[in-house]
């Protein structure tokens, strides 16, 4: 198990880690990817906030994720353009 945590590891040390948390998760998230970049200094750990941003108030109330906002989109595409 040893090996495998430190091939891991190797790996994150190539390219940043880019989290994407739920709506409302940020703040924790942030504070977990500080406590990562403190015990692995060769890593990037990154939060992206893009969700957190965008989110509606209804979204917030439901805790979306970024799959569920893809889900949404992808919906509205299937669907085609709206006609007045």
């Amino acid at each position: 198990m040893r090996s495998n945590a430190a091939t891991i590891l190797h790996r994150v040390t190539i390219l940043p880690v880019i989290m994407f948390p739920d709506v409302n998760g940020y703040a924790k998230w942030h504070s977990k990817a500080q406590e990562l970049n403190l015990r692995i200094p060769s890593a990037t750990f990154v939060i992206n906030n893009s969700l957190e941003l965008s989110a509606t108030d209804k979204e917030r109330e439901q805790g979306i994720d970024l799959a569920d906002r893809w889900i949404d989109e992808f919906e509205l595409k299937k669907q085609g353009p709206v006609r007045l």
